[in-house]
């Protein structure tokens, strides 16, 4: 599921599978499980703004990421962030 370049893109994977499965499944229903509010979600994933530290770690979390795959997501939300 990780991109080794774009969080985002992981984001997307995660939304495109889950709705796969579920077909009701929205960008509202997961931003609510992500704890954010799906404008937020939705700025995100346009790269209109990026995940600060802290919901890094509670979004990687979510999606059921852990050890070395939840750093990499971090580590992309933070490389992004610097570029900005």
């Amino acid at each position: 599921m990780q991109d080794e370049t774009d969080y985002k893109k992981s984001i997307k994977s995660a939304l495109v599978a889950k709705m796969r499965q579920n077909p009701s499944y929205s960008m509202a229903a997961m931003a609510k499980n992500l704890g954010m509010a799906k404008s937020t979600l939705s700025e995100v994933l346009s790269g209109r703004i990026n995940l600060s530290a802290a919901s890094a770690l509670r979004v990687a979390s979510k999606l059921g990421l852990a050890g070395p795959e939840a750093e990499a997501f971090c580590l992309m939300v933070q490389i992004e962030g610097a570029k900005n």
